[in-house]
């Protein structure tokens, strides 16, 4: 049997990308994400935002090859999809989209703070494809930081307003419609 076989066999959908699993403090980074949602949610009756992870977001209209760390959906359109069985969800349905970078995703040619991808300035596909917030988490030991990114713009793929900056170890306030906080004490940039 081919190798192709093998691979078509345990991967038949064309979908399916294999990479390698992050570190440890890396899912934790987003662990402690998604936490805060869920505490969010047990804390206010009216809070209508639910963190789940993909693969649960069809990546097709993205096209930059990147599998997001976290997605964020309203509690209503994440029920209507699970009622009707669908496969996944599309970025029309996304309001917030988090990526943590690490070492294996960074473009080391981009300067501070974006190492992932510019989002101001260079094409990002989760603004191509409208999502509204991008959280980026950037672990570069010359950044450390995360990042809120709003105001997409789906045709140059960018996203018009940087609109939260925060140093590892701080407190983030992700703004309305969210407006909860997200502790980052333990977070920590890879080591150089």
């Amino acid at each position: 049997m081919s190798v192709a076989t093998v691979v078509h066999y345990l991967l038949p959908d064309p979908e399916t990308v294999v990479a390698p699993r992050p570190p440890v403090d890396h899912g934790e980074m987003v662990r402690d994400v998604e936490k805060a949602f869920f505490a969010a949610g047990l804390d206010r009756a009216d809070f209508a935002w639910e963190a789940v992870r993909p693969p649960d977001l069809d990546t097709a209209d993205i096209e930059d090859g990147r599998t997001s760390d976290l997605v964020v959906v309203d509690r209503a359109v994440l029920a209507r999809a699970r009622r009707q069985r669908a496969r996944r969800l599309s970025p029309a349905q996304v309001a917030l989209v988090m990526e943590v970078t690490s070492r294996g995703n960074t473009t080391v040619d981009l300067p501070p703070p974006a190492t992932l991808c510019s989002p101001l300035t260079g094409s990002c596909g989760h603004a191509r494809a409208g999502i509204g917030h991008y959280l980026l988490v950037d672990r570069d030991p010359r950044v450390a930081k995360v990042l809120l990114y709003t105001d997409p713009d789906p045709e140059p793929g960018t996203y018009g307003t940087l609109a939260g900056m925060w140093d590892f170890g701080r407190t983030v306030e992700l703004p309305e419609p969210f407006g909860l906080r997200i502790p980052t004490r333990l977070w920590e940039p890879w080591e150089s």
